[in-house]
């Protein structure tokens, strides 16, 4: 029935407004799956001379630092190439004493896969769902949560990049310096449960069908690459999200930027200037809310499942690079 309801309104669309208002809809509903599959949509546009002046990169300061810690955020398109360049030249030319990565231990192979073509992303819809019953190390990831990861893998084949390469390019240029890197982003599986139990069975039904619409109706790579390349895209895709899915922004954007700025408090304050790589749409959020008191009852209370309640320790996964 929900299938059929989504199928009907879409030719009523089509029929009453025509093929621009249809593509319109299909464009808006591709921002919110950009936005669920982790892609920042502001470009790593090469800069000359310093990337310090480049305009996806923030200087903050560390007020309670006795040592004025400098803090340079890194904004990045997960999914452009040029990304990775801009987060390595950065660590290289700071020469921080912590490189922080918006990743956690559940997400840290990101780090040591090599370019490669994906299953994923060679796959039909069918073939994937069905490597998805046999496989074992599918069989406790949600189906919402895998159809956004093949998602996400057939755009990156798309418009031709490596996913995470920004991640890898900071590392190893912390590795060359022995410089430790910490991960510093809430563990994935707390943020998919959460983000679970604030949906509503509707939104559920409607975020289902929109992953499914998203795969089959992949807008074209011009479209693809215009948009990452967008400054006015990334605001589009909040506000986008914001309106369709308010409890659901709150959970994978607002309460991980919040997450992420206690994190860097932490792991900063000792230091002389450290180095975080995050994605694009987080930057504002966290710039926001930088100088906001975050307790450590709140980062309990971020850092457990909202259904069981559990009483855990917020921890972030540390790598020492140091030779």
């Amino acid at each position: 029935q929900a299938l059929s309801g989504a199928i009907a309104s879409r030719w009523m669309l089509f029929a009453r407004h025509g093929r621009a208002a249809a593509k319109r809809q299909v464009m808006s509903r591709w921002l919110v799956l950009m936005s669920l599959t982790r892609f920042s949509c502001e470009a790593a546009k090469g800069a000359e001379g310093s990337v310090l002046s480049h305009h996806n990169v923030r200087r903050l300061q560390l007020k309670s630092s006795a040592n004025a810690t400098d803090v340079w955020i890194c904004g990045t398109a997960h999914a452009l190439d040029s990304s990775k360049d801009l987060a390595r030249q950065l660590v290289r030319e700071v020469k921080p004493d912590v490189v922080f990565l918006e990743l956690c231990v559940e997400r840290a192979m990101f780090l040591s896969q090599e370019k490669k073509d994906t299953e994923l992303s060679k796959m039909t819809l069918l073939q994937a769902l069905k490597m998805r019953r046999e496989r074992q190390e599918y069989a406790n990831v949600p189906l919402v949560q895998f159809l956004a990861g093949y998602y996400q893998e057939r755009v990156a084949e798309k418009i031709g990049v490596e996913l995470g390469g920004e991640f890898r390019g900071a590392f190893e240029e912390a590795c060359a310096q022995g410089v430790p890197v910490v991960l510093f982003d809430r563990r994935l599986s707390i943020t998919t449960q959460r983000a679970k139990d604030v949906l509503t069975r509707w939104d559920k039904v409607r975020l289902f069908f929109e992953l499914l619409g998203g795969i089959f109706w992949l807008p074209g790579e011009d479209e693809i690459a215009r948009i990452l390349t967008d400054q006015d895209k990334l605001r589009e895709l909040m506000e986008t999200l914001g309106k369709r899915y308010p409890t659901l922004k709150r959970v994978i954007i607002d309460e991980r930027d919040r997450y992420m700025m206690y994190k860097l408090h932490e792991f900063s304050k000792n230091c002389r200037s450290v180095v975080a790589i995050v994605g694009a749409g987080h930057i504002p959020g966290i710039c926001r809310i930088w100088d906001e008191e975050v307790t450590d009852a709140d980062m309990v209370q971020l850092s457990q499942s909202s259904q069981h309640r559990r009483k855990t320790v917020p921890i972030s996964f540390v790598l020492n690079a140091r030779k």
